[in-house]
Order: C-alpha cells, then sequence, then structure tokens
C-alpha cells in the first residue's frame, strides 16, 4: 500500500507542466516543508537504489524507483534552470546599471559639449567684435595681440576637433 502511494505521488510530480512545486505561488513549498518532502523522497529512491544494486528488488519497486529516477532528473534540472535564471537576472541587474551610470555620462558629456560650443562662440564673438575696424583703433596693442591670440587659438582648437 505504502509503494502505491510513493508510485502515485511520484508519477503526479513527473507529469507536471513545469518544475514541481516551482513557478506557482499557491504552491511554493514553505521554508523546510518543501525540503522535507524532497528529502523524503530522496531517501525513499536511495533505498530503492540499494536494492536494485543488492538485486532484491521487486517489479512495482522497480517501476517506482524509475518514476522516482525521472523526478529527480527533473528536479535537479529545474534547480539547475532556477540557478542560471538567477544569473541572469544578476547580470540583468548589473547590465542596466551601467546603463544607467553610462546614460548619466552621456547626458553629462552632451551638456559639457553645449558648453563648450556655447563658450566657442562667445569667444569668437568678442574677438569678431575687437576687429571692428572702430573698436580695433581703439584697443591698445596688448588688446589686439589678446584678441589676435584667441582667435588663433580658437581656430586652432576648431581643426583640432
Amino acid at each position: 500500500m505504502g509503494d502505491s502511494y510513493e508510485y502515485q505521488l511520484a508519477k503526479k510530480r513527473i507529469a507536471a507542466d513545469s518544475c514541481p512545486d516551482r513557478h506557482e505561488p499557491s504552491r511554493k513549498p514553505e521554508g523546510d516543508a518543501g525540503q522535507s518532502g524532497w528529502s523524503a523522497l530522496n531517501r525513499q529512491r536511495g533505498l530503492l537504489i540499494d536494492k536494485n544494486i543488492a538485486g532484491t528488488i521487486t517489479p512495482s519497486e522497480a517501476e517506482i524507483l524509475q518514476a522516482m529516477q525521472a523526478y529527480t532528473d527533473q528536479h535537479l534540472a529545474c534547480a539547475e534552470a532556477e540557478r542560471k535564471i538567477a544569473d541572469l537576472k544578476a547580470d540583468l541587474e548589473k547590465t542596466e546599471s551601467l546603463l544607467v551610470v553610462a546614460n548619466a555620462k552621456i547626458r553629462k558629456l552632451r551638456r559639457s559639449a553645449a558648453a563648450e560650443r556655447e563658450l566657442l562662440e562667445k569667444i569668437t564673438a568678442l574677438t569678431d567684435e575687437m576687429m571692428h575696424p572702430v573698436l580695433h583703433a581703439a584697443l591698445t596693442p596688448y588688446q589686439r595681440k589678446l584678441g589676435s591670440e584667441c582667435r588663433s587659438a580658437v581656430a586652432k582648437y576648431r581643426e583640432a576637433k
């Protein structure tokens, strides 16, 4: 009678569409309760494996062992899949964090580039004003030299870009 219950239990677990006791929030095992069920099943499987090795296993026990082996394979495959999913989620979170940081840096660089363009335009406008004939005549030789140096520095900077 006990074998029949174990066999039915194993068959029910194997017939599940997804990993047993996983991915279904309403059936998620709480704490040690899920582990104790797995431990008990695994102990029973171990006893049947010992009987199989000793050659004392009955046909019904062999059928139960086969079902338990299939369940164990499924259980281990699901556990491995869950570990891989957890690793992928962690990698995804890291990637998302890096993207947030990268986007912030890009925005900062764009603002810096815009500020740089604005500054160059102001310098160019000022040096253009300094070159106006009326203003140019009123400048001291030092101011004229300074304006000329600014214009050539801006031109060289623009060429370098």
